[in-house]
């Protein structure tokens, strides 16, 4: 943006490139000294409130050279809490530490005030009622009592009389403006009538705003308001501190004083007339800079917004909105968004296929802000147009969006219908970038299916999210392949995809998402029964889950995080983590594998003594089958199976392993399996079937010498299964 672009010419006095972290090494080359150490530096940014991201995210690589080298960043912005800059300085309040310096201006003091009010003017025979007026209204802003002095003075009612100020005998009937903004446009209506024009003019163009184009944009006026010269008016503006000259190289500029002076200025204009000067301006801003419209083109996009020249405005906003995302000025690039999405609803003649790409590029950038709120009726609508008009592509788009709404919004079972019938469009019209999101979502079940074909599959995945820079699905992926790793017993790649869904982690836009690959990891660890390791990003990920209001991701983080606590035998810990799991899955309505969390539920009450709740666990076992779930049927039946046996009960137990082993085997889940096996043989020796628990014993023996086993549960105690 203009911003960074000034700030870091100002600062190296070479060209930028494209990149924020190109332009930091650029921009400290002239800092730095011949031996790489940097010599002291002083950097203060004003009005840092007006900066764009790609300044802010300047600005915060910038500073954290502050903690070990001789550089001091002064940052000036407004207290304005839900600016970008300010939750920057937050951001940087938290990893600065003690070279974070944070000075907070408060209203000056009723004594302050009076204090100012003395030394800027010290006038006789001001009545004690108008100072105390003039000090109330103040309300501890020192801009507002300079700003009345002034309009004494212009008004009359304080004159110089030799050294000194004096009062007229009438200043009582001075009237104190209640506001700033009315002492302000007070001030701004007493100029002479063609200063003001000039004033008002300059206010459309911007607080800051370029000689050259102030000049045309006056001149071009029709007669009655044409301005020819406009230097004696600028002399005027100076003079009496509303504008003031900012730069002479290369360009020529002038600035307000302060933005509420320009908003003075601008608001005393009628509507019709402020349309006009915004399009003499476009114009101007056109024809000046006619080699440089690409870097005008959130300036122009504005100004012919504003005149209602909505063709103009398009291509601008469209060209503005480009320009932002090769900057990943993502903020920006959104306003931009909004705003063709604005402007297409007011041109008539817009094509419906121009309305759902514009409804999906909003959609896109708040997604990367993570900013889900009112996407999904701008997805609706662009449905309901697709509809319409038969746009099968763009049906299969939106849709996908919908459907990806609701899985990074921790919904994942209310993307179903939306993923289907994108899918299904997709598969028409053959193309692959539409069938990302269901592929991916398909695959979940392949992992607990067929882990090993889930790796071959999720790769592919992996490299078309790669393809279509979708970070979330890729991260994702890369977290289910580790599980998938895992589960066919290949715990050296199970690390290396954990290692690289950690590096893509930071990257990652929505906290959802950051929470599945945090969950995935947990399980993937859990699987290769590393279980410190296991607990700690289990519990990291639904605790992010549950901050973010993704209520399907926090029922799943806590279920998992109840499940390795169980298996550390902790079941009172288990025990509350399965009954968060259970409210999460109650405030979604999400049932996708309640019967797991249940009888996991009820594996711990068993664990702390209650040898009813095996009932319970048999019943969550039988659920799982009428349902089809093949993982959680032999899941819960090896849980079974090991309640049964600390029952005294094993032919029970070999019978429930009955669900439980063949499946592991089946599906080459090989740590599953050996554990599987380890309880069969358990169960068949308890039964003198001595020559069968051989038989079991040795196969499982196979399975371990190259894989470290989860922990298995001894005695009475009851375990989660893996």
């Amino acid at each position: 943006g203009e911003d960074s672009r000034a700030a870091l010419a100002a600062m190296s006095g070479e060209a930028i490139v494209n990149g924020v972290s190109g332009a930091v090494v650029h921009a400290f080359k002239s800092v730095l000294g011949s031996e790489g150490a940097m010599r002291p530096y002083v950097v203060i940014f004003d009005d840092l409130h007006w900066s764009d991201s790609a300044t802010l995210e300047l600005v915060a690589q910038v500073a954290t050279l502050a903690a070990f080298e001789p550089l001091m960043l002064v940052c000036v912005l407004r207290p304005d809490r839900k600016s970008a800059s300010w939750q920057l300085l937050d951001r940087l309040e938290g990893s600065l530490g003690d070279s974070f310096y944070r000075i907070d201006l408060e209203p000056l003091s009723a004594e302050g005030s009076g204090e100012l009010l003395h030394n800027l003017l010290d006038i006789e025979d001001l009545p004690e009622e108008v100072r105390q007026r003039i000090l109330e209204r103040s309300e501890g802003n020192p801009f507002y009592l300079e700003e009345v002095l002034r309009s004494l003075i212009d008004a009359g009612y304080v004159a110089r009389d030799g050294e000194k100020w004096r009062a007229s005998h009438d200043i009582a009937a001075f009237t104190v403006p209640d506001t700033l903004a009315g002492v302000l446009s007070a001030r701004i209506d007493r100029l002479p009538e063609t200063t003001k024009k000039v004033a008002q003019t300059a206010a459309v163009i911007g607080r800051v705003f370029q000689h050259r184009v102030l000049e045309t944009v006056c001149r071009d006026a029709p007669p009655p308001e044409r301005v020819e010269h406009i230097e004696p008016h600028l002399a005027t503006l100076s003079y009496e501190q509303l504008v003031r000259e900012k730069a002479r190289d290369p360009e020529r500029e002038y600035a307000f004083k302060h933005a509420l002076t320009c908003e003075a200025a601008y608001d005393l204009l009628l509507k019709s007339r402020r349309k006009q000067l915004h399009a003499r301006t476009g114009r101007a801003l056109e024809l000046l800079f006619a080699d440089r419209e690409d870097e005008f083109a959130a300036m122009l996009a504005h100004h012919f917004a504003a005149a209602e020249d909505l063709p103009r405005a398009l291509a601008y906003s469209r060209a503005a909105a480009a320009n932002a995302r090769r900057l990943y000025a993502l903020r920006e690039e959104v306003e931009h968004r909004a705003q063709i999405v604005e402007i297409l609803d007011r041109m008539p003649d817009a094509g419906p296929g121009e309305i759902i790409d514009a409804l999906i590029d909003w959609s896109w950038v708040r997604h990367r802000l993570a900013r889900y709120e009112d996407t999904l009726p701008a997805l609706d609508r662009a449905v309901s147009i697709a509809r319409e008009t038969g746009d099968k592509r763009r049906l299969a788009a939106a849709l996908s969006w919908i459907a990806n709404h609701w899985i990074v919004t921790g919904f994942p079972s209310r993307s179903v219908p939306a993923m289907r019938e994108s899918a299904q469009l997709a598969r028409e019209l053959g193309d692959d970038q539409l069938l990302l999101l269901p592929l991916f979502f398909g695959t979940w079940s392949m992992v607990d299916q067929d882990p090993a074909g889930a790796v071959v599959q999720l790769q592919e995945i992996i490299d078309l999210a790669r393809q279509y820079d979708d970070i979330d699905i890729e991260g994702h992926a890369i977290g289910y392949r580790a599980i998938a790793f895992a589960r066919v017993g290949d715990f050296a790649s199970a690390r290396g995809e954990i290692d690289k869904a950690l590096a893509i982690l930071p990257r990652t836009a929505s906290p959802v998402k950051r929470a599945d690959i945090l969950i995935a990891i947990g399980m993937a660890y859990h699987d290769m029964g590393e279980l410190d390791q296991a607990l700690g990003y289990a519990r990291e990920g639904a605790k992010l889950a549950e901050n973010a209001r993704g209520l399907e991701c926090a029922c799943a983080g806590y279920f998992g995080v109840g499940r390795v606590e169980l298996e550390r035998h902790n079941p009172n810990r288990a025990l509350a983590d399965f009954n968060q799991s259970l409210k999460f899955s109650d405030l979604s309505g999400f049932e996708g594998f309640l019967a797991v969390i249940r009888g996991n539920a009820a594996a711990a009450e068993f664990e702390l003594g209650n040898a009813a709740a095996v009932e319970r666990l048999r019943l969550a076992r039988d659920n799982a089958m009428s349902l089809n779930d093949e993982y959680a049927t032999a899941s819960l039946s090896m849980q079974l199976a090991e309640a049964y046996l600390a029952l005294g009960q094993p032919e029970e137990a070999a019978g429930a392993m009955e669900q439980a082993t063949p499946y592991f085997r089946r599906a080459s889940m090989r740590p599953y399996l050996a554990r599987a096996l380890g309880v069969e043989e358990r169960a068949l020796a308890a039964m003198g079937r001595e020559e069968d628990a051989a038989r079991a014993r040795t196969e499982a023996e196979a399975l371990r010498p190259d894989m470290p086993m989860p922990g298995t549960p001894t005695g009475a105690s009851v375990s989660a299964g893996p």
